[in-house]
Order: structure tokens, then C-alpha cells, then sequence
């Protein structure tokens, strides 16, 4: 399984390379609206779209179930994160200057 999922993660962050994404890294701060997941960074001095770094997604998957497993964990551990979002920022709400979570990395520092 853990096999699977590094290979999961290694082919969406190459997939995304592709696509032109938006990169930024820093500490995570997630919160919940209306069905997504809002993920918040800081610490990077990076903006991506709008006054912050925003990323989000619905948990609906079961990529993105591993995504919010992630995530929480590196919320909980105060770890780093590199994340890759798609798209354009959107700026209605829930999304507050945002753009839809591609994938991420946990920084091993």
C-alpha cells in the first residue's frame, strides 16, 4: 500500500508539473466550508492568488482522503508542506482567493 501511494503521489506531482500549476510551500492551517477543505500556508513568503496561499478541495476521493490524511498530519506534526494547485484562483466563496489542491509533499527537514 505504501508502495502504491508514494507511486500515486510521485504521478500526480509529474502530472501537475505538466499542467502549469501554482507551487507553494510553508505550514499548514486547514479548515472546513461547505463540503471542501480550505488548506492555508505560511511561513513561505509565496502568494499564489488573492492576499494568501490558498489551496482547496473536496474530500470525495480516495486520492483526496489521502490528501486530507496528509495534510492533518503535517498540521499536527508542525511540519513543512510543498503543494502544487490547478486552475485559476477562484475567488467566490468558500474559496477566498484560491486554487483547487493538486497534490503535496511533506518537507523531511
Amino acid at each position: 500500500m505504501k508502495k502504491y501511494l508514494m507511486g500515486l503521489s510521485i504521478f500526480a506531482m509529474s502530472l501537475a508539473v505538466e499542467a502549469g500549476t501554482k507551487s507553494a510551500s510553508g505550514t499548514v492551517s486547514l479548515t472546513a466550508s461547505t463540503g471542501r477543505i480550505i488548506v492555508e500556508l505560511t511561513g513561505s513568503g509565496n502568494t499564489t492568488c488573492g492576499d494568501g496561499l490558498r489551496y482547496a478541495f473536496t474530500p470525495s476521493t480516495d486520492y483526496n482522503r489521502v490528501l486530507l490524511s496528509m495534510l492533518l498530519a503535517a498540521q499536527i506534526s508542525g511540519k513543512r508542506i510543498l503543494v502544487n494547485g490547478q486552475g485559476e484562483c477562484l475567488t467566490e466563496y468558500p474559496y477566498s482567493s484560491a486554487y483547487i489542491l493538486a497534490n503535496m509533499k511533506i518537507i523531511n527537514e
